[in-house]
Order: C-alpha cells, then sequence, then structure tokens
C-alpha cells in the first residue's frame, strides 16, 4: 500500500471515529417525554447580557430550557451540568435539564463574544 493510499485509510478512519462521538453535550441534553407541566426557563442573550425567566425549579424534576439568541452569538453554559450549547442571533433551541440539587446555577456565555463577554452570566435558583 502506497504512503497516500495509508494516509487516506489513517484520515477516513479518523472521520469516521469522530462523526460517531455527535456532539457529545446534545446527547446528554435530549428532550426526554415529560407528563404533566414540565418546569419552565427562558434564557436570552443579547450583547454582554442574559436575561432569565423563571418560576419556581425544584431539584430532581425535569426543566424545559428555551434559549433565545436576541443578538450575536453566544454559549449557553450552565455551571455543574453539562448543558452547553451555542445560539445565533434569531435562534431559538429548546433542550431539557434536570437539576440534580437544590442550589444557584449560573448561566456563563462559552463563546467569546468581545469585551463584555466575562461579565457575561445569569443565575438559576433551584429549591
Amino acid at each position: 500500500m502506497t504512503r497516500s493510499a495509508k494516509l487516506f485509510v489513517i484520515a477516513a478512519a479518523s472521520l469516521g471515529i469522530l462523526a460517531g462521538c455527535g456532539g457529545g453535550e446534545s446527547a446528554s441534553t435530549s428532550n426526554p417525554v415529560m407528563t404533566g407541566n414540565p418546569q419552565e426557563v427562558k434564557i436570552a442573550g443579547s450583547n454582554y447580557k442574559f436575561e432569565v425567566t423563571q418560576g419556581e425549579l425544584k431539584a430532581g424534576q425535569p426543566v424545559k430550557l428555551t434559549l433565545e439568541g436576541k443578538a450575536g452569538v453566544h454559549g449557553y453554559k450552565i455551571t455543574d451540568s453539562s448543558i452547553n450549547e451555542t445560539v445565533k442571533s434569531d435562534e431559538v433551541k429548546t433542550v431539557t435539564w434536570t437539576p440534580e440539587k437544590s442550589g444557584e446555577y449560573f448561566v456563563v456565555c462559552s463563546v467569546p463574544c468581545g469585551s463584555g463577554h466575562s461579565s457575561m452570566q445569569a443565575k438559576i435558583v433551584v429549591k
């Protein structure tokens, strides 16, 4: 087998392995079937801020997260969880998250978005 053929086989195998891994986080944020009225949180991201609208959240119960991009591209990462979704302007994504324990969780931007990036965070309270 020639050197270029070997490189092609290695590259194809590497791509196959990477494709099989998928998006990692997306698998953990899949939408399970929920019964009754799920808890809901809406998070809107714009230039250097997140706005969180939430009711009372209870630990151990699924939460429907609606992530809305108002301006720019932002990463919606929730501390102490596997949630980390990228949302563009005028895009809305919905994911399900089950907070395991009560306390404060923070939404932080995981996509560098400019000079105010480091201060871009909001709080979610779980009882």
